[in-house]
């Protein structure tokens, strides 16, 4: 029998059975996180949105599709926690300590240590279960890379950048950027 002691400073994930730990977030990483949940979360207020952070277990499927049976398979084979998420259209439910659903628009910010799980990995399960828009935040080299709808866009942290699945809102990455800290 293996026995694991759970640290909370790591992330636990599995995507297609493929289980991965990644380390704690950078303070970059974090500080990035804090300022686009402020943002995010000012814009959502009085909308018909729901917007969870970090550290809460997603997984991929639509809730309408999953038997009870199905629903524990599916927590076995892909349960992933992105940086921040947003459900508005999609539906989604609770489920335990899960969020089951696909959202609207979620985002990873990277680090050094999550870099290529995120990139590769995480990725193509995202757009393989029909995500219509997600953001890999890469503080490293400084952009936004967009996918949405089948396309990919890389910006700058000196762009502003809209977000398709919320109508009206842009995110200034300058200004996010002018309270980082590091």
């Amino acid at each position: 029998m293996k026995m694991r002691i759970s640290d909370e400073k790591l992330k636990e994930e599995w995507v297609d059975g493929i289980y991965n730990m990644s380390p704690a977030a950078s303070p970059k990483h974090n500080q990035i996180l804090n300022e686009l949940t402020i943002l995010i979360g000012n814009y959502l207020k009085g909308k018909k949105c729901k917007m969870f952070r970090e550290n809460i277990d997603l997984i991929l499927a639509d809730p309408r599709e999953l038997s009870v049976m199905r629903l524990k398979e599916a927590e076995k084979e892909t349960k992933v926690r992105p940086d921040l998420l947003v459900f508005c259209q999609n539906v989604y439910t609770i489920s335990g300590n899960n969020i089951v659903g696909i959202p609207d628009f979620f985002f990873e910010v990277l680090s050094p240590g999550s870099m290529k799980w995120d990139m590769v990995v995480k990725k193509e399960k995202y757009l393989s279960a029909g995500v219509q828009e997600y953001w890999i935040i890469d503080p490293l080299n400084d952009e936004v890379l967009v996918f949405c709808n089948g396309t990919e866009i890389t910006y700058s942290f000196d762009d502003t950048v809209k977000v398709q699945s919320l109508n009206d809102f842009e995110i200034n990455f300058p200004e996010v950027m002018s309270e980082i800290v590091f």
